[in-house]
């Protein structure tokens, strides 16, 4: 049975993209590309490990810059962690998708 975000397509990165525990990406391009239905210009940031780019937000910028800092450029080829987690957007409380500078913590098989 399918994810149910897979039934609705997006060409964006999305919370239920991610594994529950997280993952590793590599960041192989930022790019600015006009979002949503008031075209406005964002950053969009391309990994490796996914087919769908993110659209970097205010937050999992800071956490990007904190690391490697302002400039883009010297992000390719980094690793960065992305991680599933709530915010409040228009009232309510929705997915979204964190950066991290941690590594997920996988849980033990038994």
């Amino acid at each position: 049975m399918p994810h149910i975000d897979d039934l609705f397509d997006s060409p964006y990165l999305k919370a239920g993209n991610l594994q529950a525990d997280g993952d590793e990406v590599t960041i192989s391009d930022i790019q600015k590309q006009n979002i949503g239905p008031e075209n406005k210009p964002k950053p969009v940031v391309y990994v490796k490990e996914f087919d769908r780019p993110l659209i970097l937000n205010k937050t999992n910028a800071k956490a990007i810059i904190k690391q490697f800092g302002k400039e883009t450029e010297d992000w390719i080829g980094e690793k960065i962690y992305l991680r599933r987690d709530k915010t409040e957007w228009q009232g309510e409380i929705v997915d979204c998708i964190r950066v991290s500078d941690e590594a997920p913590k996988r849980r033990a098989k038994k």
